[in-house]
């Protein structure tokens, strides 16, 4: 009787075993499967200027403020005229620090995975240099009819980025959100509660 009992138990672990393997499986799928969609959107957004400097063209001064307004293509667009002949075009508003790491959040805010919306407005609220780097405090919104629109402004973090020039990421770059509301804490706290929690999923490093 103990015999039977024991194996069905066995069976069942072995069950939920696999189980939860199949699922972990799905979950990774799914994940990588929104990361090269969005990659691929990145593509078909960014060909314009790459066929431009594929063919040893100079930009117009319009595709590359179109780029740079852009939330998606901003931080691509930049890092690609900086290895161009054409870095000085980098040398603009669009293209400072704080646009650049307000892009490289909203980035990974727009994966399917998080808010799968390019938020409506983001913007630095704080900046802080740490041992590793620059950090900095994000706040964000989005309108509705999204699902997290009646949050209001919410809290991400970007860094550290280089001291030798901000607009680079250090090996240890971060991106994270909890989408938690901006009055929860002080922006300090936000970044300390934040950089606590790197090891969880969801999250980018360089």
């Amino acid at each position: 009787m103990w015999t039977w009992i024991c194996l069905a138990l066995s069976g069942l672990a072995l069950v939920l075993v696999l189980l939860a393997a199949g699922v972990w499986a799905w979950l990774v799928w799914r994940v990588r499967r929104a990361s090269r969609r969005q990659h691929q959107e990145l593509l078909r957004r960014m060909e314009p200027l790459l066929v431009v400097l594929d063919a040893g063209g100079t930009p117009e001064p319009a595709l590359i403020d179109a780029l740079a307004s852009d939330l998606l293509t901003r931080r691509a667009a930049h890092d690609l005229l900086r290895v161009s002949p054409h870095r000085a075009l980098t040398d603009t508003p669009r293209f400072s620090v704080e646009a650049l790491v307000a892009a490289d959040l909203a980035q990974w805010l727009a994966h399917p995975n998080e808010l799968a919306a390019v938020p409506t407005a983001i913007e630095v609220v704080h900046r802080t240099e740490q041992p590793d780097g620059i950090h900095f405090v994000l706040r964000f919104r989005i309108d509705p009819p999204h699902w997290a629109s009646g949050d209001g402004w919410m809290i991400g973090i970007a860094g550290p980025y280089t001291y030798a020039d901000p607009r680079v990421h250090s090996p240890s770059m971060l991106l994270f959100s909890k989408l938690e509301p901006e009055g929860r804490r002080t922006p300090m706290e936000h970044l300390d509660y934040l950089r606590g929690r790197r090891d969880e999923p969801g999250i980018v490093r360089g």
